[in-house]
């Protein structure tokens, strides 16, 4: 698993501090420090991307924010225009969406997947499939995806001007 985070830690770094020196793009808001904490009641979960998006549609598609959490639970989140980036966030208000990032290993590379004949690959996937549906997700459904009404998401943060900190923990949302 640590193989398949490294990489994706790696490139949204370096797509962030690519932003530095760069100008900002027109209309990029001004951004805020922000931090999330992710927890199952005590216990930090790693591996998690927190995304924002923001609840003003117009905006929805502006620019983006999120972070992973690292083993603490705690990320740094990043706010992104096109390959302009840069670390905060803007004020205002948004919903937050949390994604495991979980690799179901089943013993094959992409390369080597890629060199699968279609039947073999569909056995892969397959596989892949059943470890995904066998698998204890640690963050409730409710809170991986946005449903067509937004206003019924559960999780919403208002950002503000200065440091903005925030912990969620999916206990509170569990059946």
């Amino acid at each position: 698993m640590k193989h398949f985070i490294f990489p994706i830690l790696l490139g949204c770094s370096l797509v962030l501090i690519s932003g530095c020196g760069q100008k900002a793009p027109p209309g990029f808001p001004a951004i805020y420090p922000m931090t999330v904490t992710v927890t199952d009641g005590a216990t930090p979960i790693p591996n998690v991307r927190v995304s924002l998006q923001p609840a003003d549609v117009g905006l929805a598609t502006a620019y983006a924010s999120s972070g992973v959490t690292d083993a603490r639970g705690v990320t740094t989140i990043g706010t992104m225009q096109g390959s302009y980036g840069k670390m905060g966030i803007p004020e205002g208000e948004f919903i937050i969406t949390l994604e495991e990032l979980v690799e179901f290993d089943v013993g094959v590379t992409p390369a080597q997947y890629y060199a699968l004949s279609i039947p073999e690959r569909a056995k892969v996937s397959a596989e892949k499939a059943k470890k995904r549906a066998e698998y204890q997700w640690k963050v409730p459904e409710g809170l991986r995806t946005v449903g067509t009404d937004k206003s019924a998401h559960p999780l919403r943060y208002t950002a503000k001007k200065g440091k903005n900190e925030l912990t969620i923990d999916v206990a509170q949302y569990k059946e």
